[in-house]
Parts: C-alpha cells; structure tokens; sequence
C-alpha cells in the first residue's frame, strides 16, 4: 500500500502506462484516511474554539492557540487538495486506460467535477437569493459518479476482451 501511495507521488504528471485496482483504490484509502484525519482534527479544533471563546475573555492566549492552529491545519489540508488535484487525475487517467478504454471516456470525471462544483454553488445560493438548482442537475450527476466508480472498478483489459 506504502509503495503504491509512493509511486503515486513519483508519477505526478504522468498520464501514460497503467494504474492496477489495487494501486488505485490504494491510493484513495490512504488520502480518504488522511482527508478523514484532518477534518476530524479541524472539527477538534472548532469545538475547542467555541469551548475557548465561552469559557474565557477573548484576550486569552488559549483563544489564540486554538484559533491559529485551526488555521494552519485549514491551510495544509486545502494544499494537500491542491496538490493532489494533477496526480489524482492522472491516476485516474491511467485506471480508465488500464480497462481497456478510449481517452475520450475520461471526460467523465471531469464533467463530473465540474457538477459537483455547479450543484455546491446552486445549495450555497439558495438561502441567499430566490435561485433555484436545475432538477436534472443530481440525476445526472449521480449518474456520472457511478459510472466513473463501475469503471474504476472493473479489471484490467475488460473493454480490450470485447
């Protein structure tokens, strides 16, 4: 799993060659368990916060400690994303290619970003303003990511045997 994860980061922008299943879904336990972590040390953080902020006067050098180290754990999870956004898609390419499928095919996952990033723009205008979300905005969406997730999944070479 260590090896897969390095070869991940060793293969940055690397689009070519093949990605195995278990290289992939590797890779995206070990950033799921890291994202887990720090979002859970995030909320930690928020809740000591609050806790702070009622327990003592805002002066308060814990206030401080708490507040600066949510923020610096905010930073370094937003670029850890960032820096994951090349290799993950290339890791992804190279999965799509390893079933045996054309290039164009990817541009599922894209797509499907870009929907997710459309449907979490229309929930967060909805309470400020009268816009409402297009209805086939989640079916298709839900479509795409389970289509790119049956993909993934599939063995190596299973659209080259058809």
């Amino acid at each position: 799993m260590i090896q897969s994860y390095k070869k991940y980061w060793e293969n940055y922008f690397h689009f070519r060659g093949q990605t195995s299943r278990s290289e992939y879904w590797s890779v995206i336990f070990i950033n799921s368990a890291i994202s887990l972590l720090g979002y859970w040390l995030v909320l930690y953080l928020l809740g000591n916060l609050v806790q702070t902020v009622v327990s003592v006067a805002d002066n308060s050098k814990a206030y401080w400690v708490v507040l600066v180290t949510l923020v610096l754990v905010t930073f370094l999870l937003t670029v850890f994303w960032l820096v994951n956004v090349i290799p993950f898609l290339s890791i992804s390419y190279r999965r799509y290619r390893d079933t045996g499928l054309t290039s164009w095919a990817f541009i599922i996952e894209p797509v499907a970003i870009c929907l997710s990033l459309a449907v979490y723009y229309y929930q967060t205008k909805v309470y400020e303003s009268n816009i409402s979300m297009p209805l086939w905005l989640i079916p298709v969406l839900l479509v795409l990511v389970l289509a790119d997730f049956l993909i993934k999944i599939l063995p190596t070479g299973t659209f080259n045997k058809i």
